[in-house]
């Protein structure tokens, strides 16, 4: 409920809550041993005693185990989710388990880290927990199988390394990011947003991805412009291949014409009949092949964005070192086995193959895979340097020669990319290719990982920075101004007012009000829909450029809020809802709280009637927002101090929010402005008091009043003039 980030509410079964407070600390013990660091990990968070003290003790222990056992079983496959601590009241039952996990992450990963913490406590329970595999075969409970199976779910599910430096880069720049499907990002709002799936962007232009993936045409276009690439012929038969393998001259090259990822190249082939061989294997991913001279010397991949030389890698086939101990084989076993455990090993991007490709190229070199390779002799496996075929990569930027710079640039633009893998091959990246025989090996329009984005290779971050300034130019916004207009009064009315004001402004407002969203005027199929789908529908919508969200105490109770902070929250409480009196105890504490919540997530400003009581809390150092309150009566007297936060301090303590300890921070006071009946004139005021009077029907006035003006002060602080303010009001049909 108090969590900028979502999490998962988790109902443990009986079998599972039901030991007493000394056999969960039995599986306390038990399970650290199959989850080294889970005890530090629960005293990290925070976990103490009185944690919960409302639940019953021996359901609240196995409950905290469960919650940070999924925790921690992210945490091993790479995956950090935020500890949440929540609130001791009716809002968790007894069996209840609140496990967050990583916006942009697959849920399903913390649903399977779920299903194997219940199998690792049942198995703790019936003392089948061990990782001996001859008590694992005895008791009929393998943990490492267990363990394998999520491991290989979780690589299979989870964001590659290059999306979550997008990521990380685009919320560093305060751009929000929403995962939609697979790999595909949503960077910003609305219509500023940008999309972004694997290496392809909103700015990727489809006849151009379609032309560097057919090598063919992409090495006609680089020829037309004097850019060149081996030579080579297209061929269709087993015997068109072997002919033009002997016009070009041995040794050579085949690849299909149109495949990724290294697919079907051979490479290094010296007579008609691995020819014919290498033919098949290319016609399995294509009907076309191309045969081409071998250019000797290193391969390396230049990332040009935007018509722009980024960053360059030298790519190196995979291979393994001996060490004169272990036989390849074993060399291949271990460093998989590293990969497996989601090590950070730098500039790896897949498992080293071990196949029948391998296996012929070992014979080559001498070798087979029982060989045992003297210490520090470099055994290779392939010999094309696809990273997706177990290559490896170096950062060679600052060795890039100047000429070189330009020639990837220039064979990039001709293309038509904005992110695009220029491949060369040359004996020397720091001399030019027109002196040294280089030629550009290909257009690489699906960098399906760009490698040049990992933190321990682009340690300049150039890369980044390159897509992100792409994408996002600066001075160009990438966020829609979002108000959420809460509270016990009519909230209906107020947002519904507010969006008239900025759509007769000439604004296209995304709305949810009633349970229903409407976009730029028009209602869309979206009925009874929850705040936070209500705010995924708007921000993801192209024609909208400020959202306005009518959130019910009620709805954020059941639903918390989207995980996009709010710009301005407008606070309409009914003139007879209760508060806090004397003593600082809560009257309405559920709306209250839903409240809060809501005045939590405002980044900018509250705007709130004069008397109305929240809190706020300063949370990972976030200042407070701006507090602008709407007041009614012309002999106003600003208050000289405004809620102190020792008090609202407190209030928060008892919700279990937490908030910065130091006595500075807490003595630190809301910074409030006043705004006159919402910033209309005080005739215009008189005027609409007056109509609203004479209206007929069972108008309640002041509730009317109230929506107006609360609608107005949220509309001058999205610059709307006063005068075209009350032009709406005036128009406005109020049907309190």
């Amino acid at each position: 409920m108090y969590a900028q980030f979502p999490v998962i509410l988790f109902s443990l079964s009986e079998s599972i809550t039901s030991p007493e407070r000394q056999t969960a600390a039995i599986l306390l013990d038990a399970l650290e041993g199959i989850l080294p660091g889970l005890r530090n990990h629960m005293e990290s968070c925070g976990v103490t005693a009185g944690y919960r003290q409302n639940r019953d003790e021996g359901a609240s222990a196995v409950c905290h185990l469960f919650e940070h056992a999924c925790m921690v079983l992210q945490g091993v496959v790479g995956i950090k989710p935020v500890c949440v601590r929540a609130e001791a009241s009716r809002w968790l039952g007894v069996s209840d388990a609140v496990v967050p996990y990583v916006p942009e992450e697959d849920p399903d990963i913390c649903f399977h880290s779920a299903q194997l913490a219940v199998e690792l406590l049942a198995a703790a329970e019936s003392g089948q927990l061990t990782r001996s595999p001859e008590d694992a075969e005895r008791l009929g409970f393998d943990v490492e199988i267990l363990l394998s199976k999520f491991h290989a779910f979780v690589q299979k599910h989870r964001l590659k390394k290059q999306d979550h430096a997008l990521i990380s880069a685009a919320r560093a720049g305060g751009i929000p990011v929403r995962k939609l499907a697979g790999r595909l990002l949503v960077l910003g709002h609305s219509r500023y947003q940008q999309r972004i799936n694997g290496a392809k962007t909103s700015f990727t232009n489809v006849v151009s991805d379609d032309i560097a993936a057919n090598k063919d045409y992409t090495r006609r276009i680089l020829a037309y412009i004097g850019l060149c690439a081996p030579r080579y012929k297209r061929v269709n038969t087993e015997r068109e291949a072997a002919k033009a393998a002997k016009h070009i001259g041995y040794p050579v090259v085949i690849k299909p014409n149109n495949a990724d990822s290294g697919n079907g190249v051979s490479i290094g082939l010296y007579d008609r009949s691995e020819v014919r061989e290498a033919y098949k294997r290319a016609r399995e991913f294509d009907r076309s092949v191309l045969v081409e001279e071998l250019i000797e010397g290193n391969d390396y991949r230049l990332l040009v964005v935007n018509g722009r030389f980024c960053t360059a890698l030298k790519r190196i086939p995979a291979h393994v070192v001996g060490d004169s101990v272990h036989s390849i084989e074993q060399l291949v076993t271990q460093v998989n086995s590293q990969f497996r455990l989601g090590t950070d090993q730098a500039s790896m991007l897949t498992t080293l193959p071990l196949d029948e490709l391998a296996d012929r190229l070992l014979l080559v070199q001498g070798y087979d895979r029982q060989s045992v390779p003297a210490k520090d002799v470099i055994v290779y496996l392939r010999r094309n340097a696809n990273l997706s075929a177990g290559g490896i990569a170096h950062d060679v930027t600052e060795n890039v020669h100047p000429e070189n710079r330009k020639i990837a640039e220039r064979a990039a633009r001709a293309i038509g990319l904005d992110i695009v893998g220029v491949d060369i091959l040359t004996t020397d990246i720091s001399t030019s290719m027109w002196e040294n025989g280089g030629r550009i090996n290909g257009i690489n329009s699906r960098p399906g990982d760009i490698f040049h984005l990992w933190a321990d290779v682009d340690k300049t971050g150039q890369a980044l920075k390159a897509i992100m300034e792409m994408l996002f130019p600066p001075n160009q916004p990438a966020l829609v101004p979002i108000v959420a207009v809460t509270g016990t009064g009519d909230t209906e009315t107020t947002a519904r007012i507010l969006a008239s004001m900025l759509t007769k402004a000439g604004r296209q407002v995304g709305l949810m009000v009633g349970g229903r969203v409407y976009s730029a005027g028009h209602e869309t199929a979206l009925r009874d829909i929850s705040p936070p789908d209500a705010a995924r529908a708007i921000l993801l919508d192209p024609d909208v450029d400020v959202a306005v969200l009518e959130l019910k105490p009620g709805d954020i109770l059941s639903f918390g809020l989207d995980n996009n902070p709010i710009n301005h929250t407008v606070i309409v409480n009914s003139s007879r809802s209760g508060h806090v009196d004397d003593t600082g105890e809560l009257f309405n504490t559920d709306v209250l709280n839903a409240i809060r919540v809501a005045a939590c997530a405002t980044i900018d400003t509250i705007y709130a009637f004069d008397g109305d009581d929240f809190a706020t809390s300063i949370i990972h150092g976030i200042a407070l927002p701006r507090v602008c309150r709407i007041v009614t009566k012309t002999n106003y007297s600003k208050p000289t101090t405004s809620h102190p936060k020792s008090t609202s301090w407190s209030i928060l303590a008892k919700m279990g929010l937490r908030t910065k300890s130091s006595k500075e921070d807490q003595q630190m006071v809301a910074h409030e402005d006043t705004l006159l009946f919402g910033g209309i004139s005080p005739e215009q005021f008189e005027l609409l008091r007056t109509r609203l009077t004479a209206s007929a029907g069972d108008m309640d006035t002041d509730s009317a009043l109230r929506a107006a003006l609360a609608a107005s002060a949220a509309a001058i602080g999205l610059g709307i003039e006063s005068s075209h303010i009350y032009r709406v009001l005036s128009e406005c049909r109020f049907k309190i």
